[in-house]
């Protein structure tokens, strides 16, 4: 999870970054935080501009219980008490 955002802005920022949510931070490479980076950037900037988190196709948020990626069925749980989406084949 990300310190501040919600479990819908977390989980589209991860998937577009290809990160899964139980990867411990200290374990990003350099080139893994540059994705996320640039993935929250682009995830934010879409939500503020549509004041809110948009149910698009493309996005995780918005194709659930499918990958809109890959067509893969996605997973669900808790991570640190957050209930959380991913998808299996894209963030492994």
């Amino acid at each position: 999870m990300i310190a501040g955002l919600g479990n819908l802005l977390c989980d589209e920022i991860l998937w577009r970054a290809r990160i899964h949510p139980r990867t411990p931070a200290r374990d990003l490479s350099e080139a893994d935080l540059r994705h996320l980076h640039t993935a929250m950037g682009r995830v934010l900037d879409t939500a503020v501009r549509a004041g809110r988190v948009p149910p698009r196709r493309s996005w995780l948020t918005g194709r659930e219980p499918m990958c809109p990626r890959c067509g893969t069925l996605l997973c669900s749980s808790r991570v640190a008490g957050r209930r959380t989406a991913w998808c299996p084949q894209c963030q492994s």
